[in-house]
């Protein structure tokens, strides 16, 4: 490298100091660009989503502060990009009840902010908040390792407005994660969900020596595009927004006040709370930890421990469970976040008994595997019989006709594979 000259900042280098902000509205206050130079002078380099053409052509260079729109720190970015204009209008938010409480852009903010820090990395910060310290000071200090996710002191005399789901107890501010703050955050667990645990709770917190907080997505950080729980959130919030909006067109605005796919304009920030108290809950099993997985709903990540350890695995016993199916998953190479099916586990002898006997060319076994093939309550047994006939026919077009059976059989996952098998 040539003396004097600085490296090119990497990608990650670059998230560290990207700021993302968005704003959607007929008008844009004064204030809104007053708060985006306080990042810029801050030292960020801030991508500004606007709908440049369809609400901000004449109003923009009106009310932006002098100098801010030529600074080479701010870049605008067109929000069309992304969702187009006449879609976001779409899932504009009419409120509740006749008054239409929390009506507003506040659902789609928090699918926009989800998408864009998914799609691009960095960090998200309102566009009504100001900057007093660089955000990538919390990323010299925290570690760029993985997502950051931002807090605020809980109004604990509000806590049936806020909410307890995004509670969570945290080290005094300043304080370093000493061992003994580790041990006291243990020691406190999370925030029950009822409200008049919840107080008890708080009381226990205090008396360790912690604060309570409670998670906001007004401001968080993604070290790199791809983040599997912001790609997640966003789909979430896609699929209500896009529910939400067919609803109004089909029932009207009073009706979606009274009942509709979006409970409440706060639906996203919810989403995300459930999210990183999830994260909490299981990001370690440490000794004594008991750990509920629900079958054919949970996916458990199990990641190598960093000294020897025995973790035991209980399962209630039952008939049934010899038709179940068990994936394992690993990650695709050159993918973000994506993953394959590596091995299922839980197939059984009869499955291997009849896939020996219909090799042997019994009849009884081919009128058996036919049967199993139509009539058996697992998939994968029917799928077997099939697989079994197709191997022992005598040619191409036997095994052609076979999986032309198989996929008339009213099995909608059979008839999936033997589409793919005649193909």
């Amino acid at each position: 490298m040539p003396r004097g000259r600085a490296a090119p900042a990497t990608n990650a280098q670059a998230a560290v100091t990207t700021v993302h902000m968005f704003w959607i509205g007929e008008t844009l206050p004064a204030w809104v660009p007053a708060c985006v130079e306080s990042y810029v002078e801050a030292g960020h380099k801030v991508l500004w989503w606007l709908y440049l053409r369809e609400e901000r052509a004449s109003d923009l260079a009106r009310v932006a502060p002098d100098g801010l729109l030529e600074n080479s720190m701010l870049q605008l970015r067109d929000a069309a990009e992304v969702l187009p204009f006449k879609q976001a209008r779409r899932m504009f938010f009419h409120g509740i009840g006749e008054e239409g409480r929390g009506s507003g852009f506040g659902p789609l903010s928090d699918w926009f902010r989800y998408e864009v820090v998914s799609r691009h990395g960095g960090w998200w910060a309102d566009a009504d908040s100001v900057c007093v310290r660089r955000l990538d000071g919390l990323v010299d200090e925290l570690g760029p390792g993985g997502p950051i996710i931002c807090t605020q002191p809980h109004r604990l005399d509000q806590a049936c407005r806020q909410g307890t789901a995004g509670a969570i107890a945290l080290p005094p501010p300043g304080a370093k994660e000493a061992e003994q703050h580790q041990e006291a955050l243990a020691g406190v667990g999370a925030a029950p969900q009822k409200v008049g645990d919840f107080h008890r709770w708080v009381c226990e917190v205090r008396e360790a020596g912690l604060d309570v907080g409670v998670v906001s997505n007004s401001f968080f950080f993604s070290p790199k595009p791809g983040d599997n729980m912001l790609r997640s959130l966003a789909g979430e919030m896609r699929e209500l927004l896009d529910s939400y909006a067919q609803e109004v067109e089909q029932e009207g605005v009073d009706a979606v006040r009274q009942r509709c796919s979006l409970p409440s304009h706060l639906v996203g920030l919810q989403l995300l709370q459930r999210s990183v108290r999830n994260l909490l809950q299981f990001r370690l099993l440490e000794p004594g930890r008991l750990v509920h997985y629900r079958a054919r709903r949970d996916v458990h990540c199990q990641h190598p421990p960093e000294t020897l350890s025995v973790s035991l695995t209980l399962s209630h016993a039952h008939g049934a469970q010899g038709w179940t199916d068990q994936h394992t998953f690993v990650p695709i190479e050159g993918s973000v976040g994506g993953f394959r099916i590596a091995s299922i586990a839980g197939h059984g002898p009869s499955e291997t008994f009849l896939r020996v006997a219909v090799a042997l060319g019994s009849e009884e076994a081919g009128e058996l595997a036919r049967h199993f093939g139509k009539r058996h309550p697992s998939d994968r047994m029917r799928l077997t019989a099939w697989r079994a006939l197709a191997g022992a026919a005598p040619d191409r077009e036997g095994r052609d006709a076979i999986w032309r059976e198989a996929e008339a059989a009213g099995s909608r996952a059979v008839a999936a594979v033997a589409k793919l098998r005649r193909g």
